[in-house]
């Protein structure tokens, strides 16, 4: 293809970086595009094809690219795959893992979040002016994949609290990203309304299979418009609050009469979400959060993570359509009790109607409380 033959040749690595940094030598600003006519087009002889050399992410670092032979071959690559397979254009990636690194140990600054940048090679027509790097969704479900990776091998808890909290950012963003479009993976993602220091220390999470395999869609929805503002109080005596949509509950109790806010429940959900439900390496099963007792800490600097009063208990699981209260269902008491097996439940005998689910009532919600 004439436009791979326009990239430069040469073996050594380079540097590369947006126009917003000073003028270097040393430094290649991008993108640079390469067509395959050279020169003045005209409508008799327009140029058909664009190879775009750019950069994604939000810093103004300069980036430790490849060589411009390693660039051409990633360019070949996405040709024989796409262009010559299939008629149709690509993009490629370099240094994707290392973005991901950044993210789980992102830092703040003044335009939003930074994100490690990384290298994108784009084959398109030569109108095509897409920043796939930032807006195709399939980056941020790779993205999405090594966070998973390093939440793994991640041994701190605090820390794998902290990842699973910005898996579910990226997978609240995604839904409203498309090839093309304009909403890159992470705006409005790491910076979403539950900051990290809003995850309580003292919650031990687990997936359990018995709990069975809820829709994500339903419990994403469930999360939605379960939680308010202010302060909740939570007393054993007035049973647990329950949220049904579809086949997805969620239940929040405690053994003892407590309250916290909101944001700190909704942060405990967002992370057990993004452990059990949304993730593929769990099963996609249900799972409890169970805050532990509290211990005194000497602050070691920087802000101290909230911590939710010992005896709550927060819980995901299939409910299947029922008739009466939530906490009165098969699935309650599997999930209250602890012993059973959630699939073993009757399931669809009642009315194929919403299930009802148990209001908020004023003696269980309280604004200002102290």
């Amino acid at each position: 293809m004439a436009a791979l033959a326009r990239i430069p040749e040469g073996s050594a690595l380079k540097l590369f970086a947006r126009p917003s940094r000073l003028a270097d030598r040393t430094i290649i600003l991008v993108p640079m595009p390469y067509f395959d006519i050279q020169g003045l087009q005209s409508i008799s002889s327009p140029a058909t094809c664009r190879i775009t050399v750019d950069l994604a992410g939000n810093s103004r670092e300069v980036f430790p690219g490849p060589s411009w032979d390693s660039i051409r071959l990633m360019a070949k690559a996405v040709i024989d795959r796409c262009v010559t397979s299939a008629n149709v254009g690509g993009f490629i990636t370099y240094g994707l893992a290392e973005t991901a690194r950044g993210v789980a140990n992102f830092v703040e600054v003044g335009g939003g979040y930074e994100v490690p940048l990384f290298l994108t090679v784009t084959i398109s027509k030569p109108s095509n002016m897409d920043k796939a790097g930032g807006t195709d969704p399939s980056v941020s479900t790779a993205i999405q994949d090594r966070l998973w990776y390093l939440y793994r091998i991640e041994r701190s808890k605090t820390e794998q609290d902290t990842i699973a909290w910005q898996i579910a950012g990226l997978q609240n963003t995604q839904v409203n990203m498309e090839v093309g479009g304009s909403q890159v993976w992470w705006d409005n993602a790491l910076g979403s309304s539950t900051p990290t220091n809003s995850i309580p220390s003292n919650v031990i999470y687990g997936c359990d299979a018995t709990l069975g395999n809820p829709s994500v869609p339903n419990c994403e929805a469930a999360s939605f418009e379960f939680f308010e503002e202010g302060t909740v109080v939570l007393d054993p005596a007035a049973g647990p609050i329950i949220k049904v949509v579809g086949n997805c509950a969620i239940s929040v109790g405690a053994r003892e009469r407590h309250f916290t806010t909101w944001d700190v429940l909704r942060s405990v959900v967002d992370v057990l979400l993004a452990t059990c439900i949304s993730s593929p390496y769990s099963g996609r099963t249900g799972g409890t959060a169970m805050s532990q007792p509290i211990s005194v800490r000497k602050r070691q600097g920087g802000p101290i993570q909230p911590e939710l009063p010992s005896t709550f208990e927060i819980a995901i699981y299939l409910q299947d359509t029922f008739n009466g209260p939530a906490d009165g269902t098969c699935a309650w008491g599997v999930v209250s009790s602890r012993e059973g097996d959630i699939r073993n439940c009757p399931a669809g005998r009642a009315s194929p109607s919403r299930p009802p689910e148990r209001g908020l009532s004023s003696n269980l919600t309280s604004r200002g409380e102290h």
